[in-house]
Parts: structure tokens; C-alpha cells; sequence
């Protein structure tokens, strides 16, 4: 072809944009959700078409969703025990671009045997809709109900705010889990899904990038922050930053300390909606883009961070406090006797609360008029001048 034309042909190597897990965890405070002004149902259906963009953008995306209780947090999506899956429909779905007609055939027999059951029947409404939006929708709000089912009158009178502490950590093991498997699966090794710290090679992080899968956190909360759980949200932060996993945040009520700090040690966002009825296209154009793409958007900036810590012995939100030498803890005022609580290490404050010592002022000494040396002026000899 090149000597008919005289011009060069070549084929271009198109790069694939790299798979992303988005970890959705839903606030469902039934306390908080009843003085919302936008319904549980009716901001579900907003999640689940947000969750339906995501899985979109990508046949290699992958989605999760947890739903956090001020005393459990109990998986949405995927769960045990719920067939068809999302992997069925995928393997068919390569199967047929594969052109393995058998294979396909099989696992469409499968999964018409398997959807016959109780749990995951088939509504013929939705006989049309893409299979994998019907599996997670279906599986979330079944999920959903079955756990608002379970809910604890004991539990919702003593009014506790919702763990998300707890939440944020269960993410952190399901997403460090698909990072190990993912990076076995395309030979990067198990160092590689380590290698994302914050002291690591850039160059070594941009030639990651386009094969690493790309793991954020997105946090609908619906409460103010648990001074309890000061410690655990900390530890839960620097592990996301640590592994390189963004935690955004869509606080719909109230606000949150905690969860701005998170956003910002691992380059996340922290939105307020004023709007609820906007639930859907905040949720869209605010969160919608990935690692990769939010490169290219003017992301949204925070107004300012509270950084302000809680005391370890009172659990109060303080400005300025004492801290430990040796395990970083933070107290409110000088402990008595001074042994650290969380560490017991034997501490010091110093001269803490002593009367400052009053130093006198030293006196001037008075300046002497030049003279006689005794202190008495000299006497002048310039004569009165006579009156004219």
C-alpha cells in the first residue's frame, strides 16, 4: 500500500482506559432520613442511576454498595447467594464477542435456571433493561428492605449517630482485596498494589496509572461526626491514602470534620447538597469522573477544612491540647497522674501551670548636669548686659 500512494499507513495503538471500583456507602439513618425532605426511595432511585453511569462508562467497571446503621454495616451489593450474577453476564458477554456460541448458550441456560428462584426472580416489566443494571438494582433495594426490616426500636430511641468509621473500613478490605486480584490477573504483582504511597516514584506511579485499577470511596452521610470514633476514622483515612483510594463525600445533612479531612489527605471531594432534589445530577456531574478523568475537569473546591482534633479523655472537639511524646495522643488538659491513656507511658509537662518569676526592673540612674561634680550647676561668668 505504500508504494501505491507513497504515503505511510500504520495502525495507531488506542489506549484503554483503566477499570475503576467505586465503593458506594449509604448513609440509612431512619432518625436523619425522616426529617430529609427528599424520601429514602426516591434518593435510591437517584443512586442506582448514578451506580447505572458508572457500570456505563466501562464493561471493566466494577461497583459495590454498602449500607452503614448507627450499629452494623451490612453489604448492599455484591452478596452471597444471589444468582444470576454480574460475572455471568460479563463471561457471556466475552464469550460472544469470542464467538463461542456453546459457551454463550450454556450460561444463558444457567442463568434462566437459577433466576427461577425466590430470590432473584424476574420481573417481566424489566425484561428489557440491561442485565447488569437489573441485577444491582434489583439485589440493592431487596437488600435494603430485608435490613430496614431488621431495624431496632431499643437502638433508634437511644438516637446514636451512624458508625461510618466501621463502613470506611470494610470498604478498605474489599477494595486492597480487588486491587491483590486485579494486579495478579494482569501480572503486576502483589508490590505494585504498595507501591502507590505517598513517597513513591512518580514516574514509576504514571506508568501504573493506565493499568492499575482505579479505587475510590463515595460517602452519602446523612450525620454529624461520632466524637467516639475520632481514632478509627483517622486510621481509616491515612490506609485510603496510603493505598491510593479517593474517599468523596456528599454530606446531605448536617457536616462532618472527619469526612473533610478525608477528603482532602486523599484528593477527594467534599460537597453539601442545598438542593435535595438534585440528589441526581449533584451525583452525576460531581462524581461521576474518575481518577483519570478529573484531570481534565475543574473539580469543585473545599471552602475551608476543619482540622481540629478530639480529645482522647473527654472526646471533645478542641483547638489546642497536649499530646503524648510517644503514641501522638491528643488530651484536652494535663493529666492527672500524668500517664498517657492509650499508651501509659509516664509523661512530663514541664513547668506547666508554675507562677512565672517577677523580675524586678532595673532603676535608670539620673543623668548629672556638667558642673561642679557634685550634682549643684556651675555658676556662670557671663557678666548681665547693662540696659541701653
Amino acid at each position: 500500500m505504500n508504494s501505491i500512494d507513497g504515503s505511510e499507513h500504520y495502525v495507531a495503538d488506542t489506549e484503554v482506559a483503566p477499570p475503576a471500583l467505586l465503593t458506594v456507602i449509604l448513609d440509612i439513618n431512619p432518625q436523619a432520613w425522616a426529617d430529609f425532605s427528599l424520601p429514602l426511595d426516591v434518593a435510591l432511585g437517584h443512586l442506582i442511576v448514578f451506580i447505572n453511569a458508572h457500570l456505563a462508562l466501562s464493561a471493566s467497571n466494577k461497583i459495590a454498595v454498602l449500607a452503614s446503621y448507627p450499629n452494623q454495616t451490612k453489604w448492599l451489593y455484591p452478596t452471597q447467594g444471589r444468582a444470576p450474577t454480574l460475572q455471568s453476564f460479563n463471561s457471556a458477554a466475552r464469550n460472544e464477542a469470542e464467538g463461542d456460541d456453546e459457551n454463550m448458550e450454556d450460561v444463558r441456560l444457567k442463568d434462566v435456571a437459577t433466576a427461577g428462584s425466590s430470590t432473584a426472580k424476574i420481573n417481566p416489566v424489566h425484561a428489557n433493561k440491561y442485565p447488569p443494571f437489573r441485577i444491582v438494582e434489583e439485589e440493592v433495594r431487596d437488600n435494603l428492605e430485608a435490613l430496614l426490616g431488621e431495624v431496632d426500636i431499643d437502638t433508634l430511641a437511644k438516637g446514636h449517630p451512624t458508625r461510618l468509621a466501621g463502613a470506611l473500613s470494610v470498604a478498605l478490605m474489599y477494595t486492597n482485596k480487588q486491587n491483590m486480584k486485579h494486579n495478579l490477573q494482569h501480572g503486576l504483582g502483589e508490590s505494585t498494589a504498595r507501591s502507590g504511597g505517598v513517597n513513591a516514584p512518580q514516574e514509576a506511579d504514571a506508568a501504573l496509572d493506565l493499568k492499575r485499577l482505579q479505587s475510590r470511596i463515595c460517602v452519602i452521610s446523612m450525620s454529624d461526626d461520632d466524637t467516639g470514633q475520632y481514632l478509627p476514622s483517622m486510621n481509616a483515612i491515612f490506609a485510603a491514602q496510603k493505598i491510593r483510594v479517593l474517599i468523596d463525600t456528599l454530606q446531605l445533612i448536617g457536616d462532618s470534620a472527619y469526612l473533610q479531612q478525608a477528603a482532602k489527605t486523599t484528593k477527594g471531594r467534599y460537597m453539601k447538597t442545598n438542593e435535595p432534589r438534585g440528589l441526581i445530577q449533584t451525583l452525576m456531574l460531581g462524581y461521576l469522573p474518575d481518577q483519570t478523568a478529573r484531570q481534565f475537569f475543574a473539580s469543585p473546591g473545599q471552602e475551608g477544612v476543619d482540622y481540629r482534633s478530639t480529645c482522647f479523655c473527654h472526646k471533645k472537639v478542641i483547638d489546642i491540647g497536649f499530646v503524648c511524646s510517644v503514641c501522638l495522643s491528643i488530651f484536652c488538659e494535663p493529666l492527672d497522674p500524668m500517664i498517657c491513656l492509650v499508651c501509659s507511658t509516664e509523661l512530663s509537662a514541664g513547668d506547666y501551670g508554675a507562677k512565672p518569676a517577677v523580675v524586678q526592673k532595673k532603676k535608670k540612674k539620673k543623668k548629672r548636669n556638667p558642673g561642679t561634680g557634685n550634682g549643684t550647676p556651675a555658676s556662670s561668668n557671663v557678666g548681665t548686659p547693662a540696659a541701653s
